[in-house]
């Protein structure tokens, strides 16, 4: 109740852009088009009339874990010098072993890892933090798996324009991210005459995201029955990575403090 009271009362409203706060409400399943207000100004939530300002008992409908991390996301872009609302977002994958509780009806064979699990994909923005994840079996195909992945990321940011993919995203997903979600899929290939490891442009943002979770001993290995449990642990691990920054306290994620000398 009190965290509530504090970010409806305490002035943080007052500091949102339309984008933000349309994020906000749709988390809330609240229509935006009723509640914002259609007037030029914009003066937070403070400044809504017409009775659709948002109320108390409709901020608990509010995933609290998903606000938990967009918070501190939006506060180190600020630190960074960039808008709390993204205009372009990078989406890969990666495939996770499964432990040996997790049902087969929701895991999968990924044929290309030789991996047996699950594969999570997400959306970052260009400084690797994360915007929109989604976990599915591992035999699922990336342009498959893309659409629920897109969608959610169409429906939480509107700001989102161009979004870079690697190549298991072409063809007829390009067509229809352009028509149905107005996003611009932009394919970043690998040449094939070159040879060993080669740092692809755009693309090794999200590389770094990925590297990010797998120093947290919950997503090296599947353990989670739900893939939405999995979900939950993606944001659990990057919040605790970004709650630092905005501080300075950390002079890198999930570095180790420098011993002192005696």
């Amino acid at each position: 109740m009190a965290l509530a009271e504090r970010f409806l009362c305490g002035g943080h409203a007052a500091h949102l852009t339309p984008d933000s706060a349309a994020r906000i409400l749709r988390q809330a399943h609240i229509d935006p088009a009723r509640t914002l207000p259609v007037t030029h100004g914009w003066h937070g939530w403070h400044g809504w009339h017409g009775g659709h300002a948002m109320t108390l008992s409709s901020m608990f409908t509010l995933p609290m874990l998903t606000e938990l991390h967009d918070r501190p996301r939006d506060k180190v872009r600020q630190k960074e010098g960039r808008s709390p609302d993204p205009t372009a977002a990078i989406v890969d994958s990666q495939s996770v072993r499964a432990a040996a509780n997790i049902p087969r009806s929701t895991s999968g064979w990924d044929s290309g890892k030789k991996v047996g699990g699950r594969k999570r994909y997400l959306a970052v923005d260009c400084l690797a933090l994360v915007l929109a994840v989604a976990v599915t079996a591992a035999s699922v195909q990336d342009r498959g798996a893309a659409v629920p992945l897109l969608e959610r990321l169409r429906e939480l940011y509107f700001s989102v324009r161009l979004v870079w993919t690697d190549g298991g995203y072409t063809g007829s997903l390009v067509g229809w991210a352009a028509e149905k979600l107005r996003l611009i899929l932009e394919i970043v290939k690998r040449t094939d005459d070159i040879t060993g490891f080669v740092v692809l442009p755009r693309r090794w943002v999200v590389e770094r995201t990925l590297n990010w979770l797998m120093r947290s001993r919950r997503l090296v290995r599947d353990y989670e029955t739900l893939p939405a449990m999995h979900e939950a642990m993606v944001l659990w691990s990057m919040t605790m990575l970004m709650s630092g920054r905005p501080a300075g306290r950390r002079p890198g994620p999930f570095s180790r403090p420098v011993p002192r000398k005696r």
